[in-house]
């Protein structure tokens, strides 16, 4: 279906009347991100006993030096997952793969993160916008949604003005009443700017 541009028809010029429209779960199950702490480096913590750990959830109270041999015999490594605790927390494990393992995951989520952002889109508007220039930006949304990418939209006073709460609220609405969907409400995070993010219809 052809697209076919959007009439906004809203008094929204500063000079025109107004309204503008008629703070992660830690999973305990695994080591800190941070370890450093590795085998004969764990004599750097000045301790007699560490709390070893095992991978079924049991743990027991060795000498540092019992750690390192058992460590030896399991071809593993004693790890210390909590230095603060009395006696620090140690486990055994595979450090390279586990630091493998993270470094794979960290790739994975930045990858994550970087594909997200390519399908996010951002409109940014001024409170004092001329009722033409707003249908151009309503249209450039809206061609975004429809070709599923959400939208973030971001609204900035201008000099002299504190409108943009108000402003968005209206577009909030419209968008809603447009069928499209507005996951973040009005959220203010300058002095002089505010956003709402709206996602494409559903199906």
């Amino acid at each position: 279906e052809k697209y076919a541009p959007y009439s906004v028809g809203f008094p929204f010029s500063r000079a025109l009347q107004r309204p503008y429209f008629s703070r992660s779960k830690v999973n305990k199950n695994e080591p800190d991100r941070e370890l450093h702490l590795v085998d004969e480096r764990v004599l750097e913590l000045g301790v007699e006993d560490v709390r070893l750990v095992a991978s079924d959830g049991g743990h027991e109270v060795l000498s540092v030096k019992r750690a390192l041999a058992k460590a030896k015999r399991s071809n593993m490594n004693l790890v210390v997952v909590n230095q603060s605790a009395k006696p620090p927390v140690c486990r055994l494990m595979d450090y390279s793969f586990y630091k493998f393992s993270q470094t794979k995951k960290d790739k994975e989520r930045k990858s994550n993160q970087s594909a997200r952002a390519k399908k996010r889109k951002e409109v940014q508007l001024g409170t004092n916008i001329s009722s033409g220039h707003l249908e151009m930006k309503y249209n450039t949304i809206v061609k975004f949604l429809e070709k599923k990418h959400q939208v973030k939209i971001t609204a900035v006073d201008a000099r002299g003005d504190d409108l943009k709460e108000a402003f968005l609220e209206e577009l909030r609405k419209k968008m809603e009443e447009d069928g499209y969907v507005v996951v973040e409400p009005v959220k203010v995070f300058q002095a002089r700017k505010a956003s709402i993010t709206v996602n494409p219809k559903k199906k």
